[in-house]
């Protein structure tokens, strides 16, 4: 049974289109490239700019560049991320999750430059993997989709794969009170359906 969420399930994915009969369930959990780049053009200059600056710069290079300022930097651009875990934390402790962020992401880059070489006109897929599930994963392979309500990943691809398998097992959920880390945002009900899909 395998989970990925964000790049895990395009990773998860791409490895049960290559080894289905290895794969026992397949489970995406708001997974990213799937759907392919909107035509910029469509978007605002600034907007345009910020996709290519995305696209030359890996996320976490800012907050390398910050040096030791960098998990205040954190603390105050994501508080979605470092709140989110700070409520398990004592009051003296609630700068633990915005450090721990940073020194993981202040070594040599490996699997960040290596994501970043996926990527085409900022956080897009240059080669996305829609259409290949859609078309190529075998029939008999289950899949579940897991998608945050309030995410910025596209789950029109999730719609489009499950219509185009009905005699297939492939389930779709929404979660509500979730973004893109859906299993945080809303623990409980997404680990209920981790283990419906195991089950």
């Amino acid at each position: 049974i395998l989970l990925g969420h964000s790049l895990g399930g395009f990773i998860c994915a791409s490895y049960a289109l290559r080894y289905p009969e290895r794969v026992e369930h397949l489970i995406l959990a708001d997974p990213w490239g799937f759907s392919p780049a909107p035509d910029l053009k469509q978007h605002s200059i600034f907007r345009r700019t910020l996709m290519r600056f995305f696209t030359k710069y890996t996320p976490f290079s800012m907050v390398r560049a910050a040096g030791p300022l960098a998990p205040r930097f954190l603390r105050a651009t994501r508080p979605d991320i470092v709140g989110r875990f700070e409520s398990v934390f004592e009051d003296r402790l609630k700068r633990t999750v915005s450090e721990y962020i940073y020194h993981c992401n202040n070594v040599e880059i490996t699997g960040e430059l290596a994501f970043h070489r996926l990527l085409k006109d900022g956080p897009f897929p240059a080669n996305p993997i829609g259409e290949k599930v859609r078309h190529q994963i075998c029939h008999k392979v289950p899949i579940t989709f897991i998608y945050g309500v309030n995410s910025w990943i596209d789950s029109s691809y999730g719609h489009i794969i499950r219509n185009a398998r009905p005699n297939s097992y492939t389930m779709l959920h929404n979660v509500d009170n979730a973004g893109h880390k859906v299993f945080s945002d809303n623990d409980k009900v997404f680990n209920q359906l981790v283990i419906q899909a195991c089950n």
